[in-house]
């Protein structure tokens, strides 16, 4: 299985357990701490590092997100 056939089948889990979460059969706390939350959340972690790397303009947008999401935590 190649690495965006393995990213789909993450994406179609995590579906699961949103799905789960829509119906109240799981919290809010039990997704977030979830393998699949995590495994997706490293998966995309290494796509940013890789675009950054690759391009200049995307190392500017996603310091320019990462200044948002400290903003927004600081409000």
């Amino acid at each position: 299985m190649d690495e965006s056939e393995d990213f789909v089948a993450m994406i179609e889990e995590y579906e699961g357990t949103f799905n789960k979460l829509l119906n109240s059969e799981v919290t809010l706390d039990t997704v977030l701490a979830s393998e699949i939350v995590n495994r997706i959340s490293e998966q995309l972690g290494k796509r940013k590092m890789e675009l950054c790397a690759r391009s200049k303009t995307s190392k500017l947008w996603l310091n320019y997100q990462n200044m948002l999401k400290v903003a927004r935590s600081l409000v």
